[in-house]
């Protein structure tokens, strides 16, 4: 079996770097100080994928130490969409089995949904991404805790800027499905004003961690 998830990692990983390759068909959905948000088509599914953008006054390492998803790292502590992050299996150093837990949102309407997904790390000279995908896993049932949601290839990628060691261009790719019963437009509206929230706190957690270290 650890074949069979290594190769899906790999086909996650060709998913993502085609997705960073696509340079027609984005629109653009919201656009912020700290970031911009665009969406266009999936090639994968019949839904929407997001690309986001952002520049992090710091570097990648950093910035990646925030964006992990790993239990132990402060993902869950300033995320405001996470709500748990448990590794149901860990493959390898690089690769696991996880399952995410979110918060109901937009006041109760998008209520709770859970997330099992294939998440592989890659760290080369150019960037630090974490990626992901879903799939199923016989330690992890769906529960009437919260409803299943499935994830389409999705990462968070810290790009290493030149000459300029300590910023990151963070970009995202976020296709999601939450199932269940939801008007198109309240998921149109939900999922890209999720990925400005996501840059709009990962900036502030880490200029207040920087603050806290030149003060």
């Amino acid at each position: 079996m650890s074949n069979s998830w290594n190769q899906l990692a790999e086909e996650i990983l060709q998913k993502i770097r085609g997705y960073t390759q696509l340079a027609d068909g984005w629109q653009v959905c919201q656009k912020k100080p700290e970031v911009t948000v665009w969406h266009r088509q999936s090639p994968d599914w019949k839904g929407t994928l997001y690309k986001a953008e952002g520049m992090i006054n710091a570097s990648p390492e950093t910035v990646y130490s925030f964006v992990d998803p790993s239990p132990n790292s402060p993902r869950c502590k300033w995320d405001k969409a996470i709500k748990g992050l448990q590794v149901i299996q860990q493959i390898d150093k690089s690769i696991a089995i996880m399952r995410t837990l979110t918060h109901s949102a937009f006041g109760g309407l998008i209520s709770s949904r859970d997330f099992v997904d294939l998440v592989v790390n890659e760290n080369t000279p150019d960037y630090i991404s974490t990626n992901a995908r879903w799939t199923e896993h016989p330690e992890c049932s769906p529960s009437n805790e919260a409803t299943r949601g499935t994830n389409h290839p999705c990462a968070i990628i810290c790009n290493r800027v030149t000459g300029q060691p300590n910023k990151t261009l963070v970009t995202t790719y976020i296709q999601t499905d939450l199932s269940g019963y939801l008007p198109t437009s309240l998921v149109d509206s939900a999922l890209p004003g999720n990925q400005v929230q996501f840059f709009i706190s990962l900036a502030a957690v880490i200029k207040e961690q920087e603050h806290q270290k030149s003060g």
